[in-house]
């Protein structure tokens, strides 16, 4: 799973941001929980 999640987390605009592994997949199960799209 590490290599997809360093891979969803890159950003090609500039500086990356900064994203605790936790938090990213705490927004994907609130996103997928809520439906928000």
């Amino acid at each position: 799973m590490q290599p997809l999640v360093d891979q969803a987390k890159r950003h090609k605009g500039g500086q990356p941001p900064v994203l605790p592994d936790r938090m990213f997949f705490e927004t994907l199960l609130y996103l997928a929980r809520t439906g928000i799209p």
